[in-house]
């Protein structure tokens, strides 16, 4: 009993293992849209898509177009006149209202019109950018400018315009370091589990084996075969299913005993798993009286893991 309950506890350790790290990673995707200082962000995205239309000269692509558009009717221009004034900045509210009619205008028509108004108007709100991260170079962050999980997913599959280029380009590599990190997490987890198992079999020499032996329970004997011997446990087989229906309707018979040849080996029986029973040894085996039985075996004995088959019948209290 208490090595099932070993397992148990493992596997719930590494359950909460696993969702501790991907809840930890995921808390960190807020502060994805607020990584860099300035005026507020929504000006800063609305600057980046500005210059990706100073790029494509000319008609725009439908997309960007329309992400113009949002990035415009994001920016509120009484938060943009309250940041300056919060620094002491020259009041320049006015330059970033005309780059919004000029953006807004071209997400309707899709047309570039004036390419040097279009500059110069970026130009100074870089610039203000610029001397607002001079007065305060911490990162900008208000509670209605962070950008929740959902949001940066949105933004990353082009469907939000509360995300600019660069942002959509560090969560897309946030993202894929977060898969990376998982995979890695998971296949740690995992193979911990699998060389716990693999250790424990070869700590108490968890062997597969076929051994004739009796099992005693009270003052009924049922004739068996041990598949399993480690030298904490054994796994057995009634011999045929009369055999397993008599174990089935003993296994709450206290003080149960595995017979092998001259040798009575008290066990606490686990639990029922199809045909077979699991049980675990009141004492553990010596080295010497495991090798012993193993002798006994009628095929050459190999190690397997440990493992724990799901019971159709577990017994308690033996």
């Amino acid at each position: 009993m208490e090595n099932s309950q070993n397992q148990s506890l493992l596997d719930r350790i590494l359950r909460c293992s696993l969702a501790a790290v991907l809840i930890g990673f995921l808390c960190t995707f807020p502060a994805a849209s607020s990584t860099r200082c300035g005026i507020t962000g929504p000006v800063h995205t609305l600057v980046d898509d500005m210059r990706q239309v100073v790029q494509h000269r000319g008609r725009l692509p439908a997309s960007l177009a329309k992400q113009v558009g949002q990035s415009a009717a994001a920016v509120s221009i009484s938060r943009v006149i309250t940041r300056l004034e919060t620094l002491d900045l020259p009041n320049n509210g006015n330059v970033v209202k005309d780059l919004l009619g000029i953006a807004t205008k071209i997400s309707r028509t899709g047309i570039v019109g004036n390419l040097f108004l279009v500059e110069w108007h970026l130009r100074i709100v870089e610039k203000m950018i610029a001397q607002a991260c001079s007065a305060d170079p911490r990162p900008i962050a208000s509670p209605s400018e962070k950008t929740s999980v959902s949001e940066v997913l949105l933004g990353l599959f082009g469907s939000s315009g509360a995300l600019g280029n660069t942002t959509k380009e560090n969560v897309a590599l946030r993202l894929s370091s977060l898969a990376a990190f998982l995979g890695a997490t998971i296949a740690s987890i995992f193979g911990s589990r699998i060389l716990y198992n693999w250790g424990y079999a070869l700590f108490y020499s968890r062997q597969a084996c076929r051994i004739n032996a009796i099992l005693e329970l009270g003052i009924e004997v049922v004739d068996v075969h041990i598949t399993i011997l480690g030298r904490n446990g054994c796994r057995f087989q009634p011999v045929n299913d009369g055999a397993f229906k008599r174990v089935e309707g003993l296994v709450h018979v206290e003080n149960p005993t595995v017979i092998v040849g001259r040798h009575r080996l008290p066990i606490r029986i686990h639990g029922l798993h199809g045909y077979f029973v699991s049980s675990f040894f009141v004492t553990p085996l010596s080295r010497k009286m495991h090798t012993l039985l193993l002798v006994g075996s009628a095929i050459t004995p190999f190690h397997v893991k440990k493992s724990i088959p799901k019971s159709n019948v577990t017994v308690q209290g033996n």
